[in-house]
């Protein structure tokens, strides 16, 4: 199995175009790029970062909860790693159920 990349620019080099796949010391597939052999990673979408469907994304319109523009709310989500996500996540549901019973923290 390799990561696959149709075109990317890569980060080390004024490289631009399709990645090389090859594994790492470990044997795990990568992407580098031809010229400098620099690792490349796939970009992760934002609804994948939130940990749901592109579709309720772009229902939920977050970046609008978060009086942002779109684009300066996604540049936000490629920092925030998934435990983040998962902590602010489990957060949400903890006052959802405090709401839902009535009680008050």
């Amino acid at each position: 199995m390799s990561l696959r990349i149709a075109h990317t620019n890569c980060p080390a080099c004024p490289y631009s175009g399709p990645a090389m796949a090859t594994t790492d010391p470990a044997g795990k597939p990568i992407n580098v790029c031809p010229e400098c052999s620099t690792p490349l990673t796939p970009k992760v979408k934002p609804w994948e970062a939130l940990g749901i469907p592109k579709a309720r994304y772009l229902a939920s319109r977050p970046w609008k909860a978060a009086k942002m523009e779109r684009k300066a709310f996604e540049a936000i989500l490629e920092h925030v790693t998934p435990e983040a996500v998962d902590c602010l996540k489990r957060e949400a549901e903890a006052e959802s159920l405090v709401e839902a019973l009535g009680l008050s923290l």
